[in-house]
């Protein structure tokens, strides 16, 4: 999966870079900068989710698991 190929996939938008720029405790942290070539706001936002799911569907295609931290908590009577 290139996230460079799902960014470019989006009208009005170019792409700029992709780093992973961590490893926390239970995630990668990636860094993806793009530029929308429209003013329009509405339009950015539509464009920032359909980037941000189009690497979630990719990551899912590659059969990629994301893991949930759990929390426990013990009440105490």
């Amino acid at each position: 999966m290139q996230v460079r190929e799902v960014v470019e996939a989006q009208k009005d938008v170019r792409f700029e870079r992709a780093h992973l720029t961590d490893v926390g405790e239970h995630a990668f942290v990636l860094e993806t900068v793009f530029w929308c070539t429209t003013s329009d706001y509405e339009k950015m936002l539509d464009r920032k989710q359909a980037v941000i799911l189009g690497v979630r569907k990719a990551l899912d295609a590659e059969n990629v698991a994301f893991a949930v931290p759990r929390t426990m908590v013990e009440r105490r009577a």
